[in-house]
């Protein structure tokens, strides 16, 4: 279109499912701002429902400026358009062509709101007092880790107990005035340093901060959570940093509140607890096949282990089999760590034995560790290595793959 005069259009990912766009009107800046289930490249321009806009846009002597703003899915997308046009209330803003403030796909948690809560914590804007153990190993608390730490609780103990008792250095618990369903008061921070605490004979006091109701009633309960788990970032000498499986469990409630697994809002918390990239994609990748189980229960099915009795056997069977046939040999390989050395050294091996037909042709006989693993092998890895072989060996030699089910009936009624 001629009067379309600037385009900024963010260079796109190798998959993305939508995208986030946004129409200037450069005589009088007034924007418009929408998202698209689709190609950047396709023939879709805009889904506005504003006769001004409808006017400029169809005006050739217009000057109008393009911009893609951002990818992912078509939930990330909704829930970013919605947060740009919220804040601005554009609906409400004469800046804007747009008649709504869009709808979020889910809600995103307030980061800024979570760090700030978290640093006037951790700044002393609540003041330490001491108080009695037995107050605290009777209320309610706010669990935001895993598991409890039975070793941490000991050491603890320990510690305290080497100090006759006394738990002035231990950090203060941390309660939420009023945060319970009735009233009462929970506990944020500070489970294990209680529980060791309350481990040992001679402890009776613990330093405790309360945060009054009003200091937090703003902030939602996964928000809370998400503060709970913040506050252990930093490893401290009696307390242990956020790990794997709390952050495991963290993804897991994010996805409860319609929060997609890998939401940037998800990916930047995970950064905040101090967890690498590499981590990252690891945590994702647990929390989908978690995922993918609890559906699979749902459904009857279970997942197949094939490192596992009785499907181990199952998965061994089916390589001999196609060993069995002439011109054949098979070998095993998990769709997360392919090793095309093991496939050479097979198609070698049976090459050179004297007396023996030439195999010229190996199954791999592919089993998927994750739901995640069966998806990249699918889309990537698999495409990738069969170009790879095919091109290095020629016709000589083929190579092909077969792939284990992932999913059997639990043996109910229901999945026959």
């Amino acid at each position: 279109m001629k009067n379309i005069t600037q385009r900024d259009i963010a260079s796109p990912p190798n998959k993305y499912e939508a995208y986030l766009y946004r129409y200037t009107n450069l005589e009088n800046q007034i924007s418009y701002v929408g998202i698209h289930k689709g190609s950047v490249d396709d023939s879709y321009k805009h889904s506005s429902a504003c006769k001004e806009f409808a006017d400029v846009f169809n005006n050739a002597d217009s000057k109008l400026k393009f911009e893609v703003l951002k990818y992912g899915s078509y939930l990330e997308m909704r829930t970013s358009e919605h947060s740009i046009l919220k804040k601005d209330d554009a609906r409400n803003n004469p800046m804007y062509y747009n008649k709504t403030n869009g709808h979020a796909a889910y809600v995103e948690p307030r980061e800024d709101m979570i760090k700030l809560f978290v640093e006037q914590i951790n700044d002393g804007s609540y003041e330490s007092n001491i108080e009695d153990i037995a107050i605290h190993t009777a209320m309610d608390f706010i669990q935001v880790r895993f598991e409890h730490n039975a070793a941490l609780q000991k050491s603890i103990k320990q510690y305290i107990d080497d100090e006759n008792g006394n738990t002035d250095r231990c950090d203060p618990l941390t309660v939420l005035e009023g945060r319970g369903e009735k009233g009462q008061d929970k506990r944020l921070d500070g489970n294990t340093t209680l529980f060791g605490a309350a481990q040992s004979k001679h402890a009776t006091k613990i330093p405790v901060r309360r945060i009054p109701y009003e200091s937090h009633i703003h902030l939602t309960d996964f928000e809370i959570n998400r503060v709970g788990r913040l506050l252990n970032k930093k490893a401290e000498v009696e307390k242990k940093a956020t790990d794997k499986k709390d952050a495991i469990k963290d993804i897991l409630e994010a996805y409860s509140n319609g929060i997609p697994v890998s939401a940037p809002s998800n990916v930047s918390m995970l950064k905040l607890y101090g967890f690498p990239s590499a981590m990252i994609f690891s945590i994702n990748k647990e929390v989908k096949q978690l995922i993918a189980k609890e559906e699979g229960l749902k459904n009857n099915q279970l997942f197949i282990n094939y490192n596992a009795s009785p499907d181990n056997k199952t998965l061994k069977d089916v390589s001999e089999s196609f060993s069995y046939r002439p011109g054949c040999c098979s070998v095993i390989s998990s769709s997360a760590k392919l090793s095309v050395e093991r496939i050479l050294e097979k198609l070698y091996a049976n090459a050179i034995i004297k007396d023996k037909v030439d195999n010229k042709k190996c199954m791999v006989v592919i089993h998927h560790p994750s739901v995640e693993d069966a998806h990249l092998w699918k889309t990537k890895i698999q495409p990738a290595w069969i170009e790879k072989l095919d091109k290095l060996l020629k016709l000589e030699y083929v190579v092909e793959f077969y792939e284990m089910d992932m999913w059997k009936s639990d043996g109910s009624k229901k999945a026959a």
